[in-house]
């Protein structure tokens, strides 16, 4: 009898590890968590490995469910009343979960249907499941450290949400140690027939009071059954308004105690009870959320010393400083002693000048610095080491002064070119990593070449650039290129092979490029001949090659055909670059790609090593993800 293979404890780990990270991953349904139980039933090395993801997270999730059919009167008033009506599709199954989740459809309202020209019509119900009975079941509530609100189907309705968690039995779970509050809200995955469920009302529009209260008391209860929360988060910055609303409810209950609040709200974090306000964020040191919400909040209210990560999006040309609580005994200064990332995300980039700035009400009403935002206090940054500014409005090199004394290594910068140029250069000098992207701007687009080659002359410690424009200007190259350390370059702008080639010349440490365009497809000739013909057959070898430093040559090129420039000008890189390990080109260049690299074998056998792949892959990120 052949004995039982028993596998190494590192190896079960990890098999359990990686199976469990995959049913419990935050875009996971609950339904799929059922498959946890007869993973920990193998065996008990098994369950005390699984045991850990099934108890750690306790789940609630949205569902929408086909409600009753309306009849052509019914569906008529609704019209009227400015609803609409959607029919289910007729294979539609609702969601089940695992462990016994509980529904509640105990006033639970119906959702706002779709119009459809369909009679009769059916209104979609949302209702609430959750996985806290296979916690009291399993005795481990105790265990979880996370609660997860979730909704893939359609934008959640809150009116049943307390009904079904009591009837859950949640509030006897012990959920003292729940530290984080997680929203997922994938609206990418709903479907059509599923986004009925009503949204709250836009701004300007007054939200249903029965909405808000059913909101209010969801928040209440998580707060209630969970004291100990200090994250407070969600997956992605864009979610649902009940959400957003919801997310307010929670930063309100827990403002004083969160140490991580990074979700989009609907509105104040501080109550609009509040006869007074004092510093309540006292613990905060990640802080990503809406300027105007945070403007709206009141002043003082977040010590600046302690934060290290701060995000700000939407941000008006003129917001405010005044939320953060300085610190120091100098008045006159706001320093923010540990913050090391700052992204600023404007809402729009109409141009700020400093007229505009002076002129506009926050510039008349305060005695302001011209920086970013306005503020009667001198703002530091001592330990700033990351800095993203998108939408960059303002067209006046002063907006840049409150940083040129910070340790920058990271910058990114979006926005029109009328904008972007106006980067102070000191803030090149102890660069690590930067990524301008420009926009074209009327009047400014051929001049796109002079600001990069401003950038390139200027002295820098830059390791990976990433040189990006919206336009196919060509780039010109200066004499002297003083970025010698530069490792890695991105350049998504028209850039000529021989333009290209000055620029590798003068980079000494270059060992991966990439390359958006190198040949214009607009006056191109498609490719017609088959890989035999040797269209590279004219390209004479260079005397000597020009990098021998660069490992590593991705070529982006627009179109969908083989053109015989681009070729030529692939063809011709390759002769200058003999050290390319990995190259990579577009799908339709492959078969003559690589019956050049055939035909250089026998008078250029370095190329022998050159991978051929017919997709790109970037493994660079770019500042943007880096930064947030």
């Amino acid at each position: 009898m052949a004995q039982p293979c028993i596998l190494d404890e590192k190896i079960v780990a990890r098999i359990v590890n990686i199976a469990c990270y995959s049913i419990t991953s935050s875009s996971a349904r609950l339904h799929v968590h059922k498959q946890l139980i007869p993973l920990a039933a193998v065996s008990r090395t098994w369950r005390q490995l699984a045991l850990t993801h099934i108890t750690s997270t306790l789940i609630v999730e949205c569902q929408t469910v086909p409600g009753a059919e309306l009849s052509p009167i019914e569906d008529s008033k609704a019209r009227r009343k400015g609803g609409s009506t959607s029919r289910s599709r007729s294979k539609w199954k609702g969601g089940s979960s695992s462990g016994g989740g509980v529904s509640s459809k105990k006033n639970t309202p119906t959702a706002s249907p779709v119009l459809t020209a369909t009679t009769p019509a059916v209104y979609l119900q949302s209702r609430w499941k959750t996985n806290a009975k296979l916690l009291v079941n399993s005795k481990s509530s105790a265990r979880a450290t996370a609660l997860r609100v979730q909704c893939f189907d359609a934008s959640p309705n809150y009116e049943g949400f307390v009904a079904a968690m009591e009837a859950a039995g949640l509030q006897h779970c012990d959920l003292r140690r729940v530290t984080a509050v997680e929203i997922v809200d994938l609206s990418e995955m709903r479907t059509a027939a599923h986004a009925s469920v009503p949204d709250l009302p836009r701004k300007g529009q007054r939200e249903p009071e029965q909405r808000t209260e059913a909101i209010g008391a969801a928040a209440a209860f998580i707060a209630q059954c969970m004291p100990n929360v200090s994250i407070l988060s969600s997956t992605t910055w864009s979610i649902s308004a009940a959400n957003r609303a919801l997310a307010a409810s929670l930063a309100i209950q827990y403002f004083g105690q969160l140490q991580v609040l990074s979700v989009a709200l609907a509105h104040p974090v501080t109550s609009s009870r509040q006869k007074t306000q004092t510093m309540l964020g006292t613990n905060l040191t990640t802080l990503q959320i809406q300027a105007r919400i945070l403007e709206q909040s009141g002043r003082n209210i977040v010590p600046a010393a302690q934060l290290q990560t701060l995000k700000l999006f939407a941000a008006d040309a003129f917001f405010s400083w005044e939320p953060f609580a300085s610190s120091t005994t100098r008045p006159d200064d706001l320093e923010f002693s540990s913050l090391t990332t700052l992204s600023i995300d404007f809402d729009k980039d109409d141009a700020i000048t400093v007229t505009d700035f002076y002129n506009s009400l926050s510039g008349s009403r305060y005695n302001v610095r011209v920086s970013m935002g306005r503020d009667r206090r001198r703002i530091l940054l001592p330990q700033l080491h990351a800095l993203s500014i998108r939408k960059l409005p303002y067209t006046y090199s002063d907006a840049w002064r409150m940083f040129t004394d910070s340790p920058i290594q990271k910058l990114a910068v979006a926005g029109r070119y009328a904008h972007v140029r106006y980067v102070d250069p000191r803030l090149l000098h102890g660069l690590a990593l930067l990524d301008i992207h420009t926009h074209a701007s009327e009047g400014f687009g051929g001049k796109y070449t002079s600001f990069i080659r401003t950038l390139l002359a200027e002295p820098s410690s830059v390791t990976s650039a990433w040189l990006r424009h919206a336009e196919a200007f060509p780039l010109s190259v200066p004499e002297s290129v003083k970025w010698t350390q530069l490792v890695e370059l991105n350049v998504s702008a028209y850039m000529p092979s021989l333009s290209l080639l000055a620029l590798v010349r003068q980079l000494p440490s270059l060992c991966r490029l990439i390359v958006q365009r190198i040949a214009c497809d607009i006056e191109e000739q498609v490719l017609e001949l088959p890989p035999d013909a040797e269209p590279w057959g004219h390209i004479a070898p260079p005397p000597k090659p020009v990098s021998m430093s660069v490992r590593e040559l991705q070529l982006h090129m627009g179109g969908g055909a083989a053109r015989t420039p681009t070729l030529q000008a692939i063809c011709f890189l390759l002769l200058c670059m003999p050290r390319v390990r990995l190259l990579a080109v577009k799908q339709c260049y492959w078969d003559y790609v690589r019956a050049f690299v055939e035909h250089c074998l026998s008078s250029h056998p370095d190329l022998g090593h050159i991978e051929l792949t017919r997709h790109l892959h970037m493994q660079a990120c770019s500042p943007f993800l880096i930064l947030g």
